[in-house]
């Protein structure tokens, strides 16, 4: 009894975490607004930004049915010139690959090669 009645230890109160916890998840809840509002304002990629030869792979990939007569109809000849096509020059090489590799007798073709 005697222990009891004598002086009190010295106590050190613990501070209360709540309100550091509510601050960490007020700048929590701030960043995820912020990056979620960044996220989905990303620019929209248009047709313009897809490079001719993904656009060729694409085709060429997927099956889709389609004759030359009516991929024909669906493009805009108001729009075509003729120097459109003579901009693009092929060269020997390219062509005798399309033929090697788009034809199923490429040596009876008789082509003579002058290299």
């Amino acid at each position: 009894k005697e222990k009891l009645d004598g002086e009190k230890p010295k106590v050190i109160p613990l501070q209360s975490y709540k309100k550091y916890v509510y601050t960490a998840a007020s700048i929590a809840a701030i960043l995820l607004v912020l990056v979620g509002l960044n996220w989905s304002s990303s620019e929209e990629i248009t047709f313009e930004d897809l490079a001719s030869e993904e656009i060729e792979d694409y085709f060429e990939n997927n099956d889709f049915e389609l004759t030359s007569y009516e991929i024909a109809e669906v493009l805009p000849l108001d729009e075509l010139e003729m120097s459109d096509f003579f901009e693009n020059q092929l060269n020997e090489e390219n062509v005798l690959d399309y033929l090697n590799d788009n034809t199923e007798n490429y040596d009876e073709l008789n082509l003579e090669d002058d290299e």
